[in-house]
């Protein structure tokens, strides 16, 4: 009898379901609302590729582990979401009332691209605490391409009810409905675009486009709590580079492309940052544009400015046996500290027209919370 009973117990238990958490997460390819009402910006498959994939779940109160899942080439969707399950020990399932919880979501951090290793054992407090080192995303090792690993992309949301029963569980608002995480990416980048009107017959070289010192931080977190409705969160870590950092050097000529209307690729105020975004991919493919170079920086809560400096030659002053040459640095800057935040982008463009002169035309970030106010341009990528 009693072995009859041990049989009868073991099969119980052999058949009964594990129970599992669903935890919806986007895919970081649409603007934030709170950040950008000016359209999709899409990004490229390099940028919005998942390679790697951890999801935390820790109790909001005691912030004790409830569970973890890894994931590898993960594709997500920016629309409906995409349901990532994790497996739950029974004594979390079988309370009859379940704790709050915080959800912590992390794609393509590893220790090769942002100096960061991330596994089960992780706690809440070592992923609160999270830095993305001073060599990875910064101005010491600029970075022109996206890493084998992918572009960091984070998302995280606190004190969520657990709803649903036996065995099969979900993160939920406190009014109902399914909560879920938007990955937004942990870096944001800076585009330099040039080109020359063919009536200017002066020969010009770019000689360096530079960042000024004290505006990049050295570190910066992983996770940003609200990040995406104040500016002021958590943001600057340690202390910033001191000295101004060459991102392109000296770039010839010949090299820079030229167009009838240089001044027709100049934001008109009123393009949303897609169709901004579009016109300057469109020059730039059609070789009416020079791009010199796209950078993957961290962000960073100080306005963001920097020099371009550049020589003309000027044709008439050599056609009469003299070398004349004159050399500028205008600046660029932002307009407001904090503008240069995660997942957003900045196109500086800058065009010779025929008096020799360089014109910059910035497409520069809207304020904080400003989003009705069109005189500026921003967009998520």
């Amino acid at each position: 009898m009693l072995l009859l009973l041990l049989t009868g117990c073991s099969s119980d238990e052999e058949q009964r379901e594990k129970a599992r958490l669903k935890i919806y997460v986007f895919a970081p390819d649409r603007p934030i609302v709170t950040r950008a009402d000016n359209g999709d910006v899409s990004a490229s498959e390099a940028e919005k590729k998942i390679n790697s994939l951890h999801v935390w779940v820790f109790e909001h109160e005691t912030g004790k582990y409830v569970g973890h899942i890894s994931l590898s080439n993960v594709t997500l969707s920016e629309t409906t979401g995409s349901a990532v399950t994790m497996e739950l020990d029974d004594a979390f399932a079988d309370q009859e009332t379940k704790p709050n919880v915080d959800v912590y979501v992390a794609a393509n951090v590893t220790s090769a691209n942002c100096g960061i290793a991330l596994n089960a054992k992780t706690t809440r407090a070592q992923l609160e605490a999270a830095l993305i080192g001073q060599n990875y995303f910064g101005l010491s090792s600029p970075v022109k391409d996206v890493p084998t690993d992918g572009l960091p992309m984070t998302g995280v949301m606190k004190n969520k009810k657990i709803t649903g029963s036996s065995p099969v569980f979900q993160v939920s608002e406190d009014g109902g409905g399914l909560a879920n995480v938007r990955l937004v990416r942990a870096v944001s980048k800076i585009r330099f675009v040039f080109s020359k009107s063919t009536s200017n017959p002066d020969d010009v070289t770019v000689n360096s486009v530079k960042l000024n010192a004290d505006v990049m931080p050295t570190s910066e977190y992983l996770f940003l709590d609200n990040a995406y409705e104040l500016a002021t969160t958590k943001w600057k870590v340690g202390g910033e580079f001191e000295t101004e950092k060459t991102l392109v050097s000296s770039v010839e000529g010949e090299d820079i492309a030229t167009n009838d209307s240089p001044a027709s690729y100049s934001w008109d105020g009123v393009m949303t940052g897609q169709e901004y975004e579009t016109l300057i991919q469109t020059g730039i493919d059609q070789g009416k544009l020079k791009d010199l170079g796209t950078f993957y920086l961290r962000e960073s809560d100080q306005i963001l400015s920097g020099t371009i400096t550049y020589t003309l030659k000027h044709t008439e002053a050599q056609k009469n046996g003299t070398e004349a040459a004159t050399t500028n640095t205008p600046s660029f800057s932002m307009k407001t500290a904090g503008d240069f935040s995660r997942n957003h982008t900045w196109i500086v463009y800058a065009y010779f027209v025929s008096s020799g002169d360089l014109v910059l035309g910035i497409v520069e970030v809207k304020d904080w919370g400003t989003s009705e106010n069109t005189s500026q341009s921003v967009y998520n990528w």
